[in-house]
């Protein structure tokens, strides 16, 4: 199983081939074409995608990057061949292994060293709708965020027992089915899959160019942001347990990329630099709202200073001939204007009314000022609101430490209001026990109110003033060192020190945890509450849980399925989706006729769905339920344990969330239903039956 793993791993890699090719060709470094191509190939894949699926062509790996590569000789030939280049910054080859070696070696330990097995299933709210639209993407082709629906195929759609397809961003789920179609993976695969290659290495890649950018090329800064870019416990590790947010996630691990186009694009390099930036960074701000529209939200309230920075400093350059009074004046009405820009911008967005159902979600309140205070200056952003994690204070400080450095200068003041203003919204929606729907909404109602991605968003304003903060202790420790020992050894060695200061963050901060296991407990009370608690340790912890021990399904059940799999093929199969067969097709590609709980009791529901799932055992006696059938056309009926069980998260089954009566056609059919004969059987509870024509 993972050979398949590490097969998927590969095919992402190689998605991501074609749109490096196209940045090369336009110009842009090794690195910079590696750094970008996450970012625009799931931008490309989901507007072409898009666009195939308004004119009927079905999407699939060869035609997706056939336009892409032939971009690419284009490109080739008409700006590289011609000695066109981009003028980005450059990075040495250590700085860019230190950042691979950092996110690879993190994704590992942290990641997937805790899964139980590459196709472990995140069994939470949201699971099966994700499932079940990647599953309907491969098999249909049909790669639009348009009519999203478990339903796409044409034979799906005329059996769909309900039309409940609408718009949904759904780049990444795209992106999966790609890897689906190529492979024939499971979805849990290419799911897990992608969120390591996203996290391990996009994200990290991203936060290298952009740091860059952001320090003017300063190696120490750079080189700190290593250590830092991956540090923090709430991203992107807690948001890979949450949830699930799939699409959140990946487009937060790709958001540090698209903020260096976009400084990249501003940052006056060159007419030839800023044209080509912003042609690629359009279709990428696409493909990130395509992802989730918070992104763009996010890079707004990290970036606006930056770009207010930018307007001030474009118009004193303009206006350095001019009087004094005059030079000061207007470069600072200009910042103001722009920022007053942005307000106006949110407010509009806020009003609209494809984002009232976003903006009007209300999380709970969790916490009080002082509390949320600490928790904020120790890292620790969403305790007693989801996971708890040890607190972070070593990494904690080094953020207000470059916070205050990043203040005390013009050229990286953006930094600390980024952070300041970041932290305030968080603070705000975390404590905020006023009247719902007035400044909580406002300030955090792009983000569903969420303190989990709130705090992501905090976290990415954080890592600037981190590696900052870091990379300053660093230089004051080296300093010291050379008051100290003078002319020694020690002290010409500056290098060397810097690298000790970060190997020693380094070990405080990824410190593991050490645990009691329950059995050890139980052998010794004295045991008890004797943990050892880090950050890091608590995540692996939590990993471990949220991937093994919540899974909705039994082994005997997924033995049983892997079976049914087998032999129903492509054949329509009545199910009843409350006993746990409502992840039967979205994780084990079975054509199941109900993917939903939400069926029963929509007002679209067809005549045939009424009739199946409340009167399938009285089929021998009911001709409209026989003519219900035949119009389905289904072929088999499947019943797995409609009772509780102990491995369900979610109660799926039993009377925890819907009424036994909406499917109880289903589920009291028996071996001697007429029509229905046994094909396949497991335990006392899971049963196979062929529908007899």
């Amino acid at each position: 199983m993972w050979l398949s793993f590490a097969l998927v791993c590969a095919t992402y890699l190689i998605f991501f081939v074609p749109s490096a090719l196209l940045l090369f060709g336009l110009g842009f470094d090794v690195f910079w074409s590696a750094m970008l191509s996450p970012l625009v190939s799931i931008s490309l894949y989901a507007i072409i995608g898009q666009a195939f699926a308004l004119v009927g062509i079905a999407s699939s790996a060869p035609i997706l990057m056939a336009p892409i590569l032939l971009a690419s000789l284009v490109a080739w030939l008409l700006v590289r061949r011609a000695g066109r280049r981009i003028a980005a910054p450059d990075l040495d080859r250590t700085t860019i292994l230190l950042y691979l070696c950092v996110g690879l070696g993190l994704g590992i330990l942290v990641y997937l060293k805790n899964l139980p097995s590459p196709d472990a299933l995140f069994q939470a709210f949201d699971t099966a709708q994700h499932l079940n639209i990647i599953q309907a993407f491969a098999d249909s082709g049909h790669f639009s965020s348009l009519g999203v629906s478990a339903y796409l195929t044409s034979a799906d759609k005329a059996i769909c027992p309900a039309q409940t397809s609408g718009f949904y961003p759904s780049a990444w789920h795209a992106f999966c089915a790609l890897a689906v179609q190529v492979t024939s993976c499971r979805v849990t695969v290419a799911i897990n899959a992608s969120e390591f290659i996203m996290t391990a290495l996009a994200y990290p890649l991203g936060w290298a160019a952009l740091l860059t950018l952001a320090f003017g090329g300063q190696r120490d800064r750079v080189r700190a942001g290593t250590l830092v870019c991956m540090a923090f416990s709430s991203f992107p590790w807690q948001l890979i347990m949450f949830g699930p947010v799939y699409p959140n996630l990946i487009g937060f691990c790709i958001l540090p990329s698209a903020m260096a186009l976009f400084m990249l694009a501003l940052s006056g390099l060159g007419k030839r630099t800023s044209i080509t930036s912003i042609l690629v960074l359009l279709p990428c701000l696409c493909g990130l709202a395509l992802l989730h529209p918070n992104t763009i939200f996010t890079a707004l309230v990290l970036l606006m200073f930056w770009c207010a920075r930018r307007v001030h400093d474009a118009l004193a350059f303009r206006l350095q001939n001019r009087s004094k009074r005059l030079g000061i004046a207007l470069p600072r009405l200009g910042w103001l204007a722009f920022m007053l820009l942005c307000l106006a911008f949110w407010m509009f967005c806020y009003r609209l009314p494809a984002f009232q159902d976003i903006v009007t979600h209300n999380w709970k309140t969790y916490a009080t000022q002082p509390q949320m205070l600490y928790n904020i200056l120790a890292l620790t952003y969403t305790n007693d609101f989801c996971y708890n994690v040890a607190p972070q204070f070593v990494l904690g400080a080094l953020v207000v430490v470059g916070a205050v450095r990043a203040a005390m200068s013009g050229k990286t003041r953006w930094i600390t209001l980024s952070y300041l203003v970041a932290g305030f919204i968080l603070f705000w929606v975390a404590t905020y026990t006023g009247t719902p729907g007035h400044s909580r909404n406002l300030l955090g109602g792009f983000w569903y109110t969420d303190p989990m991605r709130l705090a992501s968003m905090l976290v990415l304003a954080s890592i600037p003033c981190a590696a900052l903060g870091l990379a300053f202790v660093s230089q004051k420790v080296t300093q010291l060192a050379g008051t100290r020992f003078g002319g020694t050894r020690l002290a010409k060695r500056g290098v060397s020190l810097f690298a000790i200061v970060l190997a020693a963050f380094a070990l405080v901060n990824y410190f593991p945890g050490f645990y009691r296991s329950p059995q050890e407990v139980n052998r010794d009370p004295k045991l008890q509450n004797t943990d050892f608690h880090t950050a890091f340790g608590d995540l692996c912890y939590i990993v471990t849980d949220v991937y093994d021990s919540t899974s909705p399904l039994s082994q005997d059940e997924k033995d049983f399925l892997a079976k049914v799999a087998s032999i129903v093929g492509d054949d329509l199969v009545i199910n009843d989706p409350s006993d746990g067969s409502l992840f039967a097709y979205g994780d084990y590609g079975i054509r199941t006729y109900y993917r939903s709980l939400t069926i029963p009791g929509a007002g679209n529901e067809t005549l045939e769905s009424q009739r199946i799932r409340t009167w399938l055992s009285h089929m021998g006696q009911s001709e409209e339920t026989r003519v219900a059938l035949r119009k389905t056309g289904a072929r088999y009926v499947l019943v797995m344990d409609d009772w509780d069980v102990p491995y369900s998260f979610i109660n799926l089954r039993g009377t925890g969330v819907k009424s036994r009566a909406d499917f109880h056609g289903i589920q009291s059919v028996r071996s001697d239903t007429p029509g229905l004969k046994l094909v396949l059987k497991s335990g006392s509870k899971l049963r196979l039956y062929r529908i007899e024509r």
